[in-house]
């Protein structure tokens, strides 16, 4: 739940005592609450009293001290997901690490100190997160190595000081699937990102490179030709062309590729890829500016393509929705109200979902009266064994009129955002 201001400890205090089930307690904060929060944080002492089988708590909105997390180990002892609060002291740390040893996931955003609890995490961790993470001597983080269960390690917006460090961990976490290295700023060289993909394990799945810059693409290409069995590869924000970043014998394995907001991606991309990348199945070059309505048909050449987004493309016109009505698309993503040119009426959309049989969701980020015409015209149109979700910016679907039957309507707000 989002953090509600009303929400204080007498509120706590009513609630949890008829909440004695309760499992997930997770109050998000967002930045414009930040300094409500600073004055006005939970008491833990009270989920410590009245949540014994409690398994997953985001600490964010709550004071936390070492006696206060002691005391909230001893009561639930069934904890295995933990959200730390920001700027979290070392020493807090440590007593979660070492007092619940069931952990599975920790999750901490500018983690204080020189994060010696590292090297004291139990076996059962499956996920790491350390968003904006600063590496410093003696390099605690080797010891994750020690962590034979580990599947994901989220560096993002960290700074990386020593890549043989890293490179021990991925040695050791042989069964490590997702790797998140998005925005890290390396210390010394960035050309070491190849060397770290090297020593990467064969069981790796997904990696998110995104926003990572001052890397060459030889060093990139050659890292990405150690991942073989890579299905998922997040690059948004490259600034290389992507074509000269992958490997020249292609990812066969790779089956979802966020380019977004790459600004070299061309139409030389775009012709380049069936041959890359033929496995692939979802494709983002959401806010791509350079590509151009020959380069959009170059996408007809990826077989097994079902899902494409184009929100922020500027050559998006009719003729290329038409040309995408033949594609065995599931999802498309279009619009952005400053790019989506005005000549793709309603009736370009309608001909694209009604021919385009497969498509089950249409992302359409336009303004609200061309939105209205799109309900309008696909209306009693759809076959009723079809089902087309509509999804559309926050609040539109409350204005708009009720639609019954295969369109549905709903917003972005509703849904959890995708990882490509």
């Amino acid at each position: 739940m989002h953090w509600p201001h009303a929400l204080t400890d007498r509120c706590l205090e009513l609630l949890l005592p008829r909440m004695s089930a309760l499992r997930v307690i997770d109050i998000e904060i967002y930045e414009h609450d930040s300094l409500y929060v600073q004055i006005n944080k939970l008491d833990l002492h009270i989920v410590a009293h009245h949540c014994p089988l409690l398994s997953e708590l985001n600490l964010k909105a709550f004071r936390v001290s070492e006696p206060t997390l002691q005391r909230l180990c001893l009561r639930c002892p069934r904890l295995e997901v933990v959200t730390m609060n920001n700027n979290c002291s070392d020493e807090c740390v440590k007593v979660m690490v070492l007092n619940q040893r069931r952990l599975r996931s920790l999750t901490i955003c500018s983690p204080a100190g020189r994060c010696e609890w590292l090297a004291t995490l139990p076996a059962s961790v499956q996920r790491l997160t350390l968003h904006h993470w600063r590496e410093r001597e003696p390099g605690y983080i080797k010891h994750v190595a020690q962590c034979p269960n580990l599947r994901e390690l989220d560096l993002s917006f960290s700074t990386i000081q020593f890549t043989s460090h890293l490179k021990l961990v991925l040695t050791g976490c042989v069964q490590l699937q997702r790797l998140v290295l998005a925005g890290t700023y390396w210390y010394r060289s960035n050309s070491r990102l190849a060397t770290l993909l090297e020593a990467a394990p064969a069981s790796l799945r997904e990696l998110d490179i995104s926003d990572v810059t001052s890397v060459t693409a030889e060093d990139l290409a050659a890292g990405l030709a150690s991942c073989t069995r890579l299905e998922r590869l997040s690059a948004a924000g490259l600034v290389l062309p992507p074509e000269g970043c992958l490997p020249v014998t292609g990812l066969p394995a790779l089956r979802h590729l966020n380019l977004r907001r790459a600004e070299a991606l061309t139409d030389t991309t775009l012709r380049r890829l069936p041959a890359l990348l033929p496995g692939l199945y979802t494709l983002n070059i959401n806010f791509c500016r350079l590509v151009s309505e020959e380069g959009l048909r170059c996408v007809r050449e990826l077989p097994q393509l079902r899902a494409l987004h184009l929100a922020g493309v500027p050559c998006v016109s009719s003729d290329v929705l038409d040309c995408l009505g033949d594609q065995p698309l599931a999802e498309l993503e279009l619009g952005c109200s400053e790019t989506f040119p005005k000549q793709v009426g309603a009736e370009a959309v309608q001909s694209l979902v009604l021919r385009c049989a497969k498509l089950r969701r249409l992302t359409l980020y336009d303004r609200l009266s061309r939105v209205r015409a799109v309900v309008h015209a696909l209306a009693g149109q759809l076959a009723r064994e079809r089902t087309v979700t509509l999804v559309l910016y926050p609040g539109f679907p409350s204005r708009l009129p009720r639609t019954d039957g295969p369109l549905r309507l709903t917003d972005t707000a509703s849904l959890r955002p995708p990882r490509v």
